[in-house]
């Protein structure tokens, strides 16, 4: 009894061992589509992100700088009007 499931166990190896290639290689055009369009979308999210976060940054220095020059007209216009 014991021989003949080792033989079945030998057999079935074999067999998976000698199926044809195209099996596994099936679904491998539709995960690299997959793949593909996963990359893409990452690529697309990130140029979004550089760019949202390149605008908060022109905002955030046009709005500093606007202060600094807000301060540098009003500082000697105040001590003008002041004397």
């Amino acid at each position: 009894m014991q021989d003949k499931t080792q033989w079945m166990f030998v057999l079935a190896v074999a067999g998976l061992l000698t199926a044809p290639p195209g099996w596994a290689q099936d679904e491998a055009p539709e995960r690299e589509e997959r793949i593909d369009a996963a990359i893409e979308a990452s690529k697309e999210q990130a140029r979004e992100a550089n760019e949202e976060a390149a605008r908060k940054a022109s905002e955030a220095l046009e709005a500093a700088t606007r202060l600094e020059l807000d301060i540098r007209l009003i500082g000697p216009t105040s001590v003008k009007i002041a004397g």
